[in-house]
């Protein structure tokens, strides 16, 4: 945590600190179900916090210095080499961006591409959407996905062919930009329906290419894209912009400027793209929509970073009180990370999840146990909490109720098509053991979506509970390998509750001897931060040792 008695700058001190303040301010949680059990105790009420998320860290935006002409024009004579955007894209986004368009409209001109048509069909009809009937035409497919979703999908698909990452760089990864810009796209579309924004199009198609710098940089200056991914020793407190500055020339935001001129993007678009991340210091002369839109995705963008960390070396910038005003919204950030932002976030992630033709590795960072040096950096870090405030809670009593012995553990298989059903299908608990290895971990995760597919489960339900258990389990993998694993699900009224046990989770062991468990659980909320900022579910449980971790869901719409 930052030490405010050393910031150089009063004013942006206070701000630090108010911002600090909030991060672990209360929200009441969501009140028990009627009809749902609870056999679990805690001594203590625990508030609904918004937590800090491990890597990342607060920094106030640092001013852009004047830029190295001799660099930038080097930069900018490196991107003509880029080749022009697809005609397609240009089309589609110009498309999506007319308040008069219509799903036929952009029908039409996605089906001039048999890829992309292809490809809208196909993630329409994938069990993030949750369809009880299959879809068949672009049009129909553009109309349940929702133009920013589409925009999102035209964008990957072309610009991975048009800027390619180099094998073996390290670089910015490609899949977590991918991620952070629709999660961005579709909380700042949230954020505009409450402001004073009116062109929602725009700052929608903005959330979806603020970054596209960074694709830049990745393809066309690889050298560059290895020096940024490691702090140097040499500037210890150097932002990432200073640092991408101090190595390139310039930052991601004006090479994406650059880069949008180019390709003959809009020149509002191209203002907006470059002052992302400074709005407060752009020219007076910016047209009042462009700066509009380049505020609403500059908050957006820091409030993605909450919900999805994507990087081991986040920084979320403190936004000064004066742009809150400026597009009618009311500060501070709290006030912004709605239940309506988080289901935009929420959606991005489970789509993206979802959606992909193969596994995305990259969200994995969603649920990443620390290892034993991260631990005990994070468990060095001062904090302010209080008595009560922690929101992964201690099982007290009833922890026997997570592994009912009148339910019998079966080793977790895969179903084969046309063999006989489990006679744990359809029923409201079920239990499931195995290793944590290689195939065996890929079964426990087959077996236990498997049930989840089988009880009659909405979204609300369905997704937080589907994800969690994908990425939970390759993680527990790299943190306890062949370890035994056993998992138990249960239907509780209108909820479902997912417990995972194992020896290796025990804080003694991941931690060290005589850990306090309260030291523990602070860990085990920064390893948590995205899913509880994201408030999927609605009670998180641990037991006094640590080896057990309970996710109750809140209950289902149906």
């Amino acid at each position: 945590m930052p030490d405010l008695s050393t910031a150089p700058n009063h004013r942006w001190a206070q701000k630090l600190r108010a911002l600090i303040e909030w991060l672990f301010a209360s929200a009441r949680s969501p009140k028990q179900a009627s009809g749902t059990s609870q056999p679990l105790d805690e001594k203590a009420v625990i508030d609904d916090e918004a937590i800090a998320p491990h890597g990342s860290r607060l920094r106030s935006a640092s001013p852009r210095t004047r830029e190295q002409s001799t660099v930038v024009d080097s930069i900018r004579r490196g991107l003509t080499e880029v080749p022009p955007l697809p005609h397609v894209v240009r089309e589609l986004l110009a498309e999506l961006s007319d308040p008069a368009s219509t799903a036929r409209t952009v029908a039409r001109i996605a089906s001039s591409d048999p890829a992309l048509a292809a490809a809208l069909i196909r993630t329409v009809n994938s069990a993030a959407m949750g369809l009880r009937r299959k879809v068949t035409s672009v049009s129909d497919a553009v109309s349940y996905l929702g133009y920013t979703t589409v925009r999102s999908l035209v964008v990957r698909m072309r610009l991975e062919r048009v800027m390619p990452r180099p094998k073996g760089q390290r670089g910015y990864d490609v899949e977590d930009l991918w991620i952070h810009s629709m999660a961005v796209a579709h909380a700042a579309e949230a954020l505009a329906e409450r402001s004073t924004v009116s062109d929602k199009g725009f700052v929608a198609t903005l959330g979806l290419l603020h970054d596209i710098g960074k694709l830049a940089i990745n393809c066309h200056f690889p050298a560059a894209a290895d020096a940024l991914v490691d702090r140097s020793k040499h500037f210890p407190e150097e932002s990432f912009l200073d640092r991408e500055r101090r190595i390139l020339g310039a930052d991601h935001a004006e090479i994406g400027a650059m880069l949008g001129t180019h390709w003959k993007l809009p020149a509002d678009l191209v203002e907006a793209i470059r002052w992302h991340h400074a709005p407060a210091d752009a020219p007076a002369t910016l047209p009042a929509h462009v700066r509009q839109a380049s505020i609403i995705v500059h908050l957006a963008n820091q409030l993605a970073k909450y919900c999805y960390v994507y990087s081991e070396d986040m920084e979320i910038d403190i936004i000064p009180d004066e742009l809150f005003a400026e597009v009618g919204l009311a500060g501070p950030m709290n006030r912004l990370l709605s239940n309506r932002v988080r289901s935009a976030i929420s959606r991005a992630v489970f789509f993206a999840d979802e959606a992909a033709s193969q596994p995305i590795d990259a969200i994995r960072r969603f649920m990443r146990f620390c290892s034993s040096d991260e631990a005990q950096h994070a468990m060095s870090m001062r904090r302010t909490h209080t008595p009560g405030e922690l929101r992964v809670r201690i099982i007290e009593s009833g922890a026997d109720s997570l592994f009912p012995s009148d339910t019998p553990s079966v080793e977790a298989t895969f179903i084969q098509p046309g063999g006989r059903e489990p006679k744990w299908l359809g029923k409201p608990c079920a239990r499931f053991a195995g290793p944590a290895s290689g195939m065996a971990a890929e079964a426990l995760v087959s077996s236990v979506i498997a049930h989840q597919d089988s009880l009659d489960l909405d979204d609300t339900v369905r997704l937080p509970a589907r994800f969690l258990v994908r990425r939970l389990m390759p993680n527990l993998v790299d943190l306890a390998s062949g370890a035994r694993v056993e998992i138990c699900q249960q239907l509780i009224g209108r909820r479902l509750r997912l417990s995972l046990r194992c020896d290796e989770l025990k804080f003694e062991r991941r931690f060290g001897d005589g850990i306090n468990p309260r030291i523990a659980r602070r860990v085990v909320e920064q390893e948590l931060a995205n899913v509880l900022n994201l408030r999927w579910f609605s009670e998180i449980y641990t037991c006094k040792e640590g080896a057990i971790l309970s996710f109750t869901t809140h209950p289902s719409r149906t």
